[in-house]
């Protein structure tokens, strides 16, 4: 059965709580936990990666390389004490693992070259040359952390809707109206009422509970990327989402 959201007021440890502590007390489950965490954020950070020019499977490498450093670095450690977003936290941390990844790139094609006689002593390439320029891929990130929230949100809404359908309710399927919700259909509100055989008022209303329960599921998944989830917290997360068009 899906879990109840805690009422306003009470907060219980969050899921990035959670994980900072499971990493900084070396828990065996530590890096399970991490990855079912930032499952939201493996698309935006994958696109950071190859907005840099890295192949898809350079990249998810990197990706890959990018957690396991985390962990055995002690970020976490560290960000537990700031009280940083996880979205904010993993985008900075990101920044300064492929700038020293370019970096040593550099300086081991350097070597090679040194050691196998082919350097030009008249070429002397920058050391800033290839590094990032933020403002695009920052920009990209937020929107694809936006998109990847709301599909998460919306697999888990379908979910919940689904075991209320099958435990008897008088409900249509979530993958009929669904949907609707997103505007991602084609059809109207009739015609799928039509199709469906029931009231347009109905779909209408079905179509309303569902609104406020992806209300809830939103407030819930970004709640849960806080370690201090305060009222004005997360609402300040909800109207950076609702910015990110």
């Amino acid at each position: 059965m899906s879990k109840p959201f805690p009422p306003p007021g009470d907060f219980p440890p969050t899921r990035w709580t959670l994980v900072q502590r499971a990493v900084a007390n070396g828990d065996a489950n530590a890096f399970t936990a991490l990855s079912s965490l930032c499952e939201t954020y493996y698309r935006p950070l994958l696109e950071v990666i190859r907005s840099q020019g890295y192949s898809s499977e350079d990249a998810d490498d990197l990706r890959q390389r990018f957690f396991i450093h985390l962990v055995n670095r002690g970020k976490f450690d560290k960000a537990l004490s700031t009280g940083v977003k996880l979205r904010a936290f993993l985008l900075q941390e990101l920044k300064g693992f492929l700038v020293d990844h370019y970096r040593y790139s550099i300086a081991a094609k350097r070597d090679y070259r040194k050691n196998n006689y082919l350097d030009d002593p008249d070429h002397h390439e920058p050391e800033t040359a290839g590094l990032v320029n933020w403002s695009t891929p920052d920009l990209e990130y937020d929107r694809s952390w936006r998109v990847a929230l709301v599909k998460q949100c919306m697999k888990a809404l379908g979910e919940q809707w689904e075991e209320k359908r099958l435990a008897g309710k008088n409900l249509p399927p979530f993958k009929e109206i669904g949907p609707l919700l997103s505007y991602m259909s084609d059809e109207t509100q009739r015609t799928v009422a039509e199709r469906l055989g029931i009231n347009e008022n109905t779909l209408k209303t079905h179509l309303g509970t569902l609104r406020a329960e992806l209300g809830k599921q939103v407030w819930f998944q970004v709640s849960q990327t806080l370690v201090n989830p305060t009222q004005d917290a997360i609402q300040g997360e909800i109207t950076a989402l609702q910015l990110m068009k």
